[in-house]
């Protein structure tokens, strides 16, 4: 008599893991897209806290801000980087980024900014803050004035 090796999975093997597979992808995908909006926003706080450290920098270096600036659009930006600006004169680089296109979050919202060299200024939310630079995001809502808000201030 003949005995036969078994080679291979049988069909029935092959979709009981395939099952096994779909059911940790489902239990598990909650989890990634929570990572994943955490870490959506922690890079938006990273990039906020690099935004004001160079505009300080600029103030620094400048004594002032320049005029008019109320989010990192490519004019703000160009001060920021010295590319072709007569207001950074040095053409020092404050912030490495892309200077031909706006400067956005995570969720593709341009920052917004409020620059003034001294005391204290109003931000958007009604606070009155002591801060040269206020820098912040909507948030993925892009929603003025709402929980999911990121900005430099409390």
């Amino acid at each position: 008599m003949k005995i036969k090796n078994k080679k291979g999975f049988t069909l029935v093997e092959m979709l009981v893991v395939i099952a096994i597979i779909g059911i940790l992808m489902a239990l598990l995908f909650p989890v990634f897209t929570t990572v994943l909006k955490k870490a959506k926003r922690t890079k938006a706080k990273t990039e906020i806290s690099q935004v004001e450290q160079a505009w300080k920098a600029f103030v620094m270096d400048y004594k002032q801000f320049p005029d008019n600036l109320d989010s990192m659009d490519s004019t703000a930006l160009k001060h920021l980087t010295g590319d072709n600006d007569a207001i950074n004169e040095r053409k020092t680089l404050y912030l490495e980024v892309d200077s031909d296109e706006p400067y956005t979050d995570p969720w593709q919202n341009i920052y917004n900014i409020k620059l003034k060299t001294s005391g204290k200024q109003d931000a958007y939310d009604g606070k009155t803050v002591n801060k040269q630079v206020l820098v912040w995001s909507f948030g993925p809502d892009k929603k003025e004035n709402t929980k999911d808000d990121i900005k430099n201030w409390n």
